[in-house]
């Protein structure tokens, strides 16, 4: 009985991987494979801090990037300290839930894991952009998760880019985006055969919080909607791509964009 419970443990872990490969999903550590976009005549660079830790009830295996070679050390530390910070705080999190979840008499379940790997999406001596995938898996779980969250940074003025940022004062970016994203999804899943209106519809609503993964390089940003929330698991995440000079009327204006692409 315990052979079997480990097989099934196994083969599902097979499976989700497999299924987030599928869809797009594959964690790189980007920095390792290609350099990111970087603006000429200065060398900002990343290079990758990992922590690693494994007991009989979970494993860590963390990668993420450490900013390196700005002109100016003062955004560089605070963008680093805030990305260290964040990233203690899952892994706390994690082992949090490994705890709260311990399942007593099954030994032969696989054990918790959490992993990070990550990609550069875009860096110069002005903004950052990275893109971090991570796989969570609790013991007991019916599948593991898959999902990406973001680190957007403008070193000129020394905080975190939102959103809004990428637009006019008072425009009303989020409708814009909202239907862009729900048409996109429409077609696509319709064609990949997992097109659920009530995902979409709820998933792309014009809120905030609905629009809060993207990345971004010189010429346009990357929505991120991860695993249901505009789909089924089985689909994988999904991304939107929206150019700046598509949306011009709400960008115009934009300090930001004329930081991105050194203006």
């Amino acid at each position: 009985m315990k052979n079997t419970a480990l097989i099934l443990g196994i083969l599902i872990l097979i499976f989700c991987g497999a299924v987030w490969l599928k869809n797009g999903g594959k964690l790189v550590n980007q920095s390792a494979v290609n350099a990111p976009a970087v603006e000429q005549g200065v060398t900002p660079q990343t290079k990758t801090v990992e922590v690693k830790e494994s007991t009989s009830t979970y494993t860590v295996d963390v990668k993420y990037p450490e900013f390196s070679g700005l002109s100016s050390s003062v955004p560089q530390n605070a963008a680093n300290g805030l990305l260290k910070t964040r990233i203690e705080g899952d892994i706390v999190d994690f082992k949090k839930d490994v705890a709260e979840n311990f399942i007593v008499g099954e030994p032969d379940l696989p054990p918790s894991a959490f992993q990070m790997d990550f990609e550069v999406v875009y860096l110069t001596d002005n903004v950052a952009s990275v893109k971090l995938g991570s796989y969570y898996y609790i013991t007991g779980m019916a599948h593991p998760n898959s999902y990406y969250s973001v680190f957007n940074y403008d070193f000129k003025n020394n905080k975190e880019i939102l959103l809004a940022d990428f637009f006019n004062p008072g425009s009303d970016y989020l409708l814009a985006l909202s239907a862009a994203s729900a048409e996109y999804l429409r077609e696509k899943l319709t064609a990949d055969g997992y097109y659920l209106e009530n995902f979409v519809e709820v998933g792309t609503e014009p809120k905030a919080d609905n629009f809060s993964s993207f990345v971004f390089d010189k010429d346009k940003i990357t929505l991120i909607f991860n695993v249901y929330q505009v789909a089924p698991y089985v689909a994988g995440p999904q991304q939107v791509e929206v150019y700046y000079d598509k949306v011009s009327e709400l960008n115009n204006q934009s300090d930001l964009i004329k930081l991105i692409k050194n203006i």
